[in-house]
């Protein structure tokens, strides 16, 4: 059953300053039990972090956005970039099946994918515009990323032993 995660009460703040910071946070999280209370596992968080962060390089961001959700989003850039994301956007069906890994999916490979592009974020200096908010220099889609991942991470909560 898919959760509606606008309503969901008990989510976790998470601040990243990094992509590396994101993928620390993937390790930390892959070490113990996990709550979930959205609709992506770990594994899915992972990939589907991954596979913006290559988009963001690569380009083919499968998104259309309407002029007037480029026009809002572009006016309020600053305070997306810098301001946790809000949850509940829902992605266009296409977008969703290249953006978002089956359930089922292998916390392994899924950790090693995001691990990877850390490192191209790192390492290449190319990025593409982005579908919402147009051109971003590379500290921009950084911060993004990481507005993403701190959405995307407040919906797993660590218990036990590793949750400090």
């Amino acid at each position: 059953m898919t959760v509606d995660v606008t309503k969901v009460k008990g989510r976790r703040r998470v601040h990243f300053d990094s992509p590396e910071a994101i993928y620390e946070e993937a390790l930390r999280l892959s070490r113990g039990p996990l709550r979930q209370l959205g609709n992506l596992n770990l594994a899915q968080t992972c990939g589907h972090l991954a596979i913006w962060m290559n988009l963001s390089i690569d380009g083919g961001i499968p998104m259309d956005p309407q002029p007037w959700q480029k026009f809002i989003a572009r006016l309020f850039k600053s305070m997306i970039l810098s301001h946790p994301l809000p949850a509940g956007y829902k992605l266009p069906q296409r977008a969703q099946q290249i953006l978002v890994p089956e359930s089922d999916r292998e916390l392994g490979s899924a950790l090693e994918e995001l691990r990877q592009a850390v490192e191209r974020l790192r390492l290449e200096e190319r990025r593409c515009d982005s579908p919402m908010l147009g051109r971003l220099s590379r500290q921009e889609w950084d911060a993004l990323h990481c507005r993403h991942a701190e959405l995307h991470f407040s919906f797993l909560l660590p218990e036990g032993p590793e949750s400090t």
